[in-house]
C-alpha cells in the first residue's frame, strides 16, 4: 500500500489594509469584563477566564444583553461601511 502525503494547503495572505472584522456582543462584553473576573481570581488561567464569562454572558437575561448587541450592530454597520469602501479601491 502506498502511504500517501498530506498535501500542503496555502493559505491566502489577509490583505493588512482589509477593514478588522466586526466583534460579536460577546466580545464586547467580555472586553468590559475580562479585568474584572482577572482581579476575582487572579490565579486562574486564560482558558477558565473565557469559561467565567462565558458562563455570565449566558446567564445574563435579553434585557441586560441588549447594551452588547447595540455594539455589535454598530460595529457590523461599520465594517459594512468600510468594506464597501475598501472594495470600490
Amino acid at each position: 500500500m502506498a502511504k500517501q502525503t498530506a498535501k500542503k494547503i496555502e493559505k491566502r495572505k489577509k490583505d493588512p489594509l482589509a477593514p478588522k472584522r466586526p466583534l460579536s456582543a460577546y466580545m464586547f462584553y467580555s472586553q468590559v469584563n475580562r479585568e474584572r473576573v482577572k482581579k476575582e481570581n487572579p490565579d486562574i488561567t486564560f482558558g477558565q477566564i473565557g469559561k467565567i464569562l462565558g458562563r455570565e454572558w449566558s446567564e445574563l437575561s435579553d434585557k441586560e444583553k441588549d447594551q452588547y448587541i447595540e455594539k455589535a450592530k454598530k460595529d457590523k454597520e461599520r465594517y459594512d461601511r468600510e468594506m464597501t469602501e475598501y472594495k470600490a479601491k
